[in-house]
């Protein structure tokens, strides 16, 4: 455990690096631009659709002793508050890929650049291979997501199934970049194998760190109707969340890549199945 709590403390000192601010920035101007342009397009029609989707459901028979005002004022903050809680997973994962994209090599290369500049590069994979890889992990997180919508009516599942997900996606993608210069294709395979356990939890505690500003945004309707104008400090929230959590996941794989060359371990061969 000594790996996982360094790693993090090094994470966090070097997430308030000058650099790493100004990396943190640079995905958020196309993110702004997406989300906001999303929302003055598709906000209106979304809540349209959900308000027709609710108009035609059957009234349970407590509808009937409520005021319609009160009905009336409940569908006004549910349906806004709705569509920030399903749209929170998709700023998620679309902050991700574009820290995974654009960012990690660069917080990589900082991070070796300070405490590994000796470590031999290998390039076990490919920038091709890189994006393949992200892509087919995130079709299947999302898959998993869409399977999963039901059990989110359940508030505790509400919460803990996204972390779940993104946080194995976010240990899937950012473990395999910090990786893929560094290590060859055998020492990945056997890190992938034994650190599985506590990259996963590094993925969950930094997706969980990252539903935190959508909890925000959907805890009250003062916030649902100041989304456009909240959107940008979360969204750069969510892209500084990723890069400490590249920096996390740098430091643990860099310094386990180290220690596993030091320790003179034989790599296993290509039959080994990654899982």
């Amino acid at each position: 455990m000594s790996l996982f709590f360094g790693s993090m403390w090094h994470a966090w000192a070097g997430s308030f690096h000058i650099k790493m601010i100004g990396l943190s920035l640079l995905p958020l101007v196309l993110m702004v631009v997406m989300t906001l342009g999303g929302g003055y397009f598709l906000w209106e029609p979304a809540q349209a659709v959900l308000r027709e989707w609710m108009s035609q459901m059957p009234e349970p028979w407590l509808m009937e002793y409520l005021n319609p005002w009160f009905l009336q004022a409940l569908q006004h903050l549910f349906i806004p508050t709705l569509i920030i809680v399903l749209i929170t997973p998709v700023l998620v994962i679309f902050a991700l890929l574009i820290v995974s994209w654009f960012a990690t090599h660069w917080v990589v290369q900082h991070v070796s650049f300070q405490k590994f500049s000796t470590l031999e590069k290998k390039q076990g994979a490919s920038w091709f291979h890189s994006i393949f890889w992200s892509v087919v992990c995130t079709l299947i997180a999302v898959l998993f997501l869409f399977i999963s919508l039901p059990l989110w009516l359940i508030p505790v599942f509400a919460f803990l199934i996204p972390a779940f997900i993104i946080g194995w996606l976010t240990y899937r993608i950012i473990f395999y970049d910090c990786l893929s210069t560094h290590a060859s294709r055998e020492e990945r395979k056997l890190l992938f194998q034994q650190h599985r356990y506590p990259c996963l939890l590094i993925g969950i505690i930094s997706s969980a760190m990252g539903v935190i500003p959508g909890l925000l945004l959907s805890s009250s309707s003062m916030l649902a109707a100041l989304f456009l104008v909240f959107v940008p400090f979360a969204v750069w929230l969510y892209t500084w969340i990723m890069i400490f959590t590249v920096l996390w996941f740098a430091h643990y794989a860099l310094t386990a890549l180290h220690r596993l060359r030091s320790e003179g371990v034989a790599c296993p061969s290509d039959t080994v199945i990654d899982i």
